[in-house]
């Protein structure tokens, strides 16, 4: 966070966000977490 870059959690939950919207699946919570 220091650094100014991505953390490994920001990493992981835009992943799973990508994916979900790949097969069409709503993420919500991961969303709420991420915004």
């Amino acid at each position: 966070m220091l650094a100014k870059r991505q953390t490994e959690v920001d990493f992981i939950n835009g992943a799973v966000l990508r994916e979900a919207k790949t097969i069409g699946i709503d993420v919500y919570v991961t969303r709420v977490i991420i915004h």
